[in-house]
């Protein structure tokens, strides 16, 4: 009776682990960042960051992570959101990519001189059929724009402290499952969505068909 009572015991123990894994792996299926880029990974991006915007912009590779990849436009093909800073003048950006504000829908205004006002800003790529990964990409889109957003702070890119740059966004499939009261991801995404840490709360980006939208979460603190 006494090895029985162990087996029992060992038996829900296991059990018990097991039902913890599959609640963590639940949580971590809505919501997920990549694995820490390799050197060829960061050499992949920017390379594929020159076909698109030639040399105006650069990954800000201090995030971790700085970038996101996923289906944002629901057409089955792996397309990539970077983290950027702006470095060469509008006239150097090729004429296919489409500037926007998703932050409060005025038109996006572009840096007279990036150098002396650095600017962060989210360059996302709409990949073809093989993904981001292959040019020609399918669409280029460069977001900026005043928002509160954490990872579009320069100040952060530039500390010196490794918590001010870690964890700032994330994937959020386009399945995952919704919480009692979250209305996220929103019922007009296409595709999978970006969630972006702000000083109040998180907010989420996602392409609605025709264009990127940005909101906050409902109270936020």
């Amino acid at each position: 009776m006494k090895a029985n009572r162990s087996s029992q015991s060992h038996f829900l123990l296991l059990a018990s682990s097991l039902l913890v894994a599959i609640g963590a792996s639940a949580l971590t299926a809505q919501t997920s960042a990549p694995k820490k880029a390799s050197p060829s990974q960061t050499a992949a991006i920017a390379e594929v960051l020159r076909a698109s915007y030639g040399s105006t912009v650069e990954a800000v590779t201090g995030f971790k992570p700085f970038y996101v990849s996923g289906d944002f436009n629901g057409d089955g093909a792996q397309d990539i959101l970077v983290v950027v800073r702006i470095k060469g003048p509008r006239s150097d950006l090729p004429g296919d990519v489409k500037l926007y504000n998703p932050f409060e829908r005025p038109k996006a205004i572009f840096p007279a001189d990036p150098a002396a006002n650095p600017t962060l800003a989210l360059a996302i790529i709409h990949g073809s059929r093989p993904g981001w990964q292959t040019p020609p990409a399918l669409e280029n889109f460069l977001l900026l724009g005043s928002s509160p957003v954490l990872i579009l702070n320069y100040a952060r890119a530039t500390s010196s402290e490794p918590q001010d740059r870690k964890d700032l966004m994330e994937l959020m499939k386009k399945r995952a499952k919704r919480r009692p009261g979250d209305d996220w991801p929103p019922p007009a995404a296409k595709g999978d969505s970006i969630v972006l840490g702000t000083e109040a709360t998180d907010s989420i980006l996602y392409w609605n068909g025709k264009n990127y939208r940005w909101e906050e979460a409902a109270g936020g603190e």
